[in-house]
């Protein structure tokens, strides 16, 4: 993630892609996929990180992380899924006319880009409703950006 990208997300989501990496690193996995961007969220403290912990088929999430898929390299570099999911949280963002990338928007990218079987009883559309709603509240309790000249 280049450093005009790092800008646009809140300490929050930089938390989760930090999580991410070094949940990553734990199961020796050179590659950052979407299923460590999902642990990094679930690990959080706010309203994204419950929704996903109740919505996302624990076992399945478990059974993905640790799959290593390529042999271990120097950087570890995303994969064209969560790449795809960062590039999905802009676009939520900009169809909730939000300046910033906040974890329910990761999160939404990541429900379009990558979608993870569900626990028994949550549909998609009730996930994408709770995570719109997330971010819609994160919003609010963003300081109002400041007026341009």
């Amino acid at each position: 993630m280049n450093s005009a990208n790092r800008d646009s997300f809140t300490a929050a989501a930089l938390r989760a892609v930090t999580r991410a990496h070094e949940a990553a690193t734990m199961f020796g996995s050179p590659v950052l996929g979407t299923e460590y961007l999902l642990f990094g969220l679930a690990g959080g403290d706010d309203g994204t990180a419950a929704a996903l912990t109740a919505a996302v088929d624990q076992a399945a999430l478990k059974a993905r992380l640790g799959t290593v898929t390529a042999p271990p390299s120097e950087v570890m570099t995303f994969t064209p899924a969560s790449k795809d999911a960062i590039r999905l949280a802009f676009s939520e963002a900009g169809k909730l006319d939000h300046a910033f990338i906040g974890t329910a928007h990761l999160a939404l990218g990541i429900v379009d880009a990558d979608p993870f079987p569900l626990a028994e009883g949550v549909g998609v559309e009730q996930l994408r409703a709770q995570l719109e709603a997330n971010a819609r509240a994160e919003a609010a309790a963003m300081p109002p950006r400041p007026e341009g000249p």
